[in-house]
């Protein structure tokens, strides 16, 4: 099967991220890992 390539990227709120991230953690109360994935599967 052929590959289709497309052309990707991410535009990221640095401060907006880590704000949340922290937000989450704290309302959370355990460990939080984030998973950046591809394709959009699984």
């Amino acid at each position: 099967m052929p590959t289709r390539e497309r052309p990707t990227w991410i535009e990221l709120d640095y401060t907006a991220a880590a704000h949340n991230i922290r937000r989450l953690c704290a309302i959370a109360g355990v460990p939080v890992m984030a998973v950046v994935k591809a394709n959009a599967y699984g």
